[in-house]
């Protein structure tokens, strides 16, 4: 991991994230740049040198296999060139180096604005597990998604 602040500058320029969001996001960066890969790991695509993307990642504490996608965010100026479904793809590979069988869960909001996020959980083969409503605020449901992926069996 480089400066953190290039990191937290992706976050906010995706206008996706309260500032209360971003600044537990540093507390996350900070940890992984103390512990690297104890409780986050971090996905990055670089493009000549600029961070174009990053995922936030961890293993889901009392779980057998299960991960949390923490954060993923994309640079807007490298957006819409499959950037997020690179990175996870990424964090798909990087557990399945370490397991045969991995249950990935992420969490988003359910209002409008959200739409293309949640759009975005659909195409990389995420599945609505659930949702709460009015879980964040009023009109501001909690929408998890799910993925179960298993290592290939190996042809021989």
């Amino acid at each position: 991991m480089t400066d953190i602040a290039e990191y937290l500058a992706v976050a906010e320029a995706t206008l996706s994230f309260k500032r209360s969001e971003i600044d537990i996001l540093r507390e996350v960066l900070e940890a992984a740049r103390e512990e690297p890969d104890k409780d986050y790991s971090l996905a990055e695509k670089r493009i000549d040198g600029v961070l174009a993307g990053f995922a936030i990642y961890g293993r889901t504490p009392m779980t057998d296999f299960a991960w949390d996608v923490y954060w993923i965010a994309v640079n807007p100026d490298f957006q819409r060139r499959g950037i997020g479904l690179a990175l996870m793809e990424s964090v798909e590979e990087a557990t399945l180096r370490t397991a045969d069988r991995a249950i990935f869960r992420v969490e988003t909001s359910g209002t409008a604005e959200y739409g293309y996020v949640r759009n975005f959980y659909d195409r990389a083969g995420y599945v609505r597990a659930g949702t709460i409503p009015d879980f964040y605020a009023p009109g501001d449901d909690f929408c998890l998604y799910s993925k179960d992926i298993r290592k290939q069996a190996s042809r021989g």
